[in-house]
């Protein structure tokens, strides 16, 4: 687990609960732009309609 980096979206107050778990238990995580996800999604699924 040292080498591991829980990523996740900060939408609403759900993720807070996560957040709170993964820091008592010394877990690294980052938030996420949500913006940069979409983006990155939409970016992969044009590139998967241009290789078929």
């Amino acid at each position: 687990m040292e080498k591991v980096i829980v990523g996740m979206e900060p939408n609403g107050h759900y993720w807070l609960n996560l957040a709170h778990i993964l820091n008592e238990n010394n877990i690294k995580f980052d938030a996420i732009n949500p913006l940069h996800v979409k983006k990155s999604k939409e970016l992969d699924d044009t590139h998967r309609l241009r290789t078929m």
